[in-house]
């Protein structure tokens, strides 16, 4: 069996085969196709990403875990009654503060990540009821 270049022909002549290019209804749907991968797919696991690192930022600057497994501990170590009692009261009254400051935050993100997601299908959905009104 006799190889040759996949570019020439037996005669050694380069062969240039004719090149087609996409249509302008094919690039248009590939477009869409792109735009809507990009919007429903890569951008949510981003933005599920960014929530969860959100969550650890929250959970470390409020110190919400550590306050609760901690929370019997005398306020600033001082082992009297002085000090357990404030270091209760204290953290009776800041982790409930805590911790609502915490779900807003998270819960407005959450919000976010559905608006985002519905904002195409209301843009498709307000240009179609304009078309058709």
């Amino acid at each position: 069996m006799k190889k040759g270049a996949l570019f020439t022909d037996n005669t050694g002549q380069q062969i240039i085969q004719e090149v087609t290019t996409d249509s302008y209804i094919d690039i248009f749907w590939y477009s869409i196709k792109d735009f809507f991968s990009w919007w429903y797919l890569e951008m949510p696991v981003r933005h599920l990403r960014r929530l969860q690192r959100l969550i650890v930022i929250l959970n470390d600057q409020l110190s919400i875990t550590l306050l609760i497994s901690n929370f019997f501990l005398p306020w600033r170590r001082h082992k009297s009654f002085p000090g357990y009692f404030f270091g209760i009261v204290i953290k009776a009254i800041y982790i409930p503060v805590a911790i609502a400051g915490f779900l807003i935050c998270t819960t407005l993100y959450f919000a976010f990540i559905i608006f985002w997601l519905l904002i195409p299908v209301a843009l498709i959905f307000a240009i179609t009821k304009t078309i058709t009104t």
